[in-house]
């Protein structure tokens, strides 16, 4: 009863949704007839009584009210548009497609595992009766990001929506520190993409009512990553966006649960047999013969103690080439001994140790470039002119310390055509372990 229910209230939905995209177009045809009628009353008139001559002649009046008809249908289309308070420059950007913001930097050379979540989530938005949203939660670092990266790229190739629309923001980012933003504003830039640029001048209420008109026009797929960042309960941000989304459908994602009528997804650990390629794969990238040669036996030590966590994996493999296996898993040892033993968050139990050994083992160089590294945005970064300003290094020495970074995982980066069009960023737990754990530190920036 619930699902005919729900399908019936999807099909009435739908409906109104028409109806509201057309009633201005049709109350102009509606007016212009109207007009077109009454100035063919008035001729017909005029030929009966100044001009008899005319009377014997009614195809002119069957003209006049087709001239009539045609002058008059943009006119009444115009104030119709005009009345109802949308401007008219805003109304030629919505017969053109979306021109929305590129999709963020790949955080992965190769994406690996999750092809049956990957599968589903996209099953999800291909039904047209299914939910209107989906939600992918885990711990940090586990993949949600890429997950949804991922999705995104498939959705565009099948076609399954005009654009996509990514929405990192959930938190302001200015010189290293974060502030959360009200759950309005991420609506907002939406609404700018989908052609509104002075949405955000509108009072909240009519905002919600443009974006809403908006997304009636349009078909896209709407993610906002990282809700846990929000000064808003991630509920509250749904609860206001779900009503609004029309034929459009959203992905969240957060490190928190998901409530409510979504496609639910809980992220684990990589399977063992991915986690392994992964490996490998990092291990080729960065040359470490080491891990190449690494028996399987060993490989799964290193997947077991690392939680199955991409992120986790890759730094493990960065300290890889300095320390011999046996040292690295007895330090994993130690990190799920305390994550055992301490009740506090996921980074304090689980990241915050392996962050610091790899920390250790970088030079008085790149770890300042790491430290002047974290006023970026993370997931965003800078370009390498920007984090040579911001260093001070010299090219020469900072070509080797951006090497050195992304040999340690701790620095990700985006391939350009030219080194211009290259980023260079951190991932989120990097940026936060950064500005926690180090700048605070007396030799966290060694002089030069």
């Amino acid at each position: 009863m619930f699902r005919i229910w729900k399908k019936y209230s999807q099909g009435a939905r739908r409906w109104n949704q028409s109806l509201a995209r057309n009633w201005k177009v049709i109350l102009a045809v509606v007016s212009s007839s109207v007009l077109a009628l009454l100035v063919g009353l008035l001729t017909n008139i005029a030929a009966d009584y100044l001009a008899p001559g005319f009377a014997t002649r009614p195809w002119l009046v069957w003209i006049a009210l087709g001239v009539t008809f045609i002058l008059s249908l943009p006119f009444s289309i115009y104030l119709s548009l005009r009345d109802s308070g949308t401007p008219i420059s805003e109304v030629k950007q919505r017969d053109q497609s979306v021109a929305v913001a590129p999709l963020p930097p790949r955080p992965y050379k190769r994406f690996f595992g999750r092809d049956n979540t990957l599968n589903e989530i996209l099953s999800a938005l291909r039904d047209p009766s299914g939910r209107w949203a989906v939600g992918i939660d885990g711990m940090g670092g586990i993949g949600k990001t890429s997950l949804a990266r991922v999705v995104a790229e498939r959705a565009l190739e099948e076609s399954l929506f005009e654009a996509v629309i990514w929405e990192p923001q959930t938190t302001a980012f200015s010189l290293g520190t974060t502030m959360a933003i009200d759950w309005i504003d991420p609506l907002i830039d939406v609404g700018r993409q989908l052609g509104a640029p002075n949405i955000k001048h509108l009072p909240n209420k009519d905002k919600i009512n443009r974006l809403a008109d908006l997304l009636k026009q349009h078909k896209v797929l709407l993610i906002f990553d990282n809700l846990e960042t929000s000064v808003n309960s991630q509920d509250e941000l749904i609860n206001h966006l779900l009503p609004l989304l029309g034929y459009s459908k959203a992905l969240f994602t957060s490190r928190h649960r998901f409530k409510g009528d979504l496609y639910t997804v809980h992220l684990d650990g990589l399977d063992e047999e991915s986690a392994l390629l992964l490996i490998r794969f990092e291990a080729h990238e960065r040359g470490i013969k080491r891990v190449i040669n690494a028996s399987r036996y060993d490989l799964r030590m290193i997947i077991q103690a690392t939680g199955r966590s991409p992120l986790a994996i890759k730094l493990v493999v960065g300290q890889l080439q300095s320390w011999p296996i046996e040292q690295v898993i007895k330090a994993l040892k130690d990190v799920r001994a305390d994550t055992d033993n301490i009740a506090q968050d996921e980074y304090a139990q689980f990241y915050k140790k392996i962050f610091w050994n790899s920390w250790q083992l970088l030079s008085e160089d790149a770890k300042r470039l790491l430290v002047s590294m974290a006023i970026f945005a993370p997931g965003i970064g800078g370009t390498f002119e920007a984090i040579a300003k911001t260093s001070g290094l010299n090219d020469d020495i900072l070509a080797r310390k951006v090497d050195e970074l992304w040999r340690f995982s701790f620095l990700e980066i985006s391939g350009g055509v030219t080194q211009r069009d290259t980023r260079y960023y951190l991932h989120q737990l990097t940026q936060y372990f950064v500005v926690s754990d180090i700048v605070n530190l007396p030799e966290s920036v060694p002089s030069g």
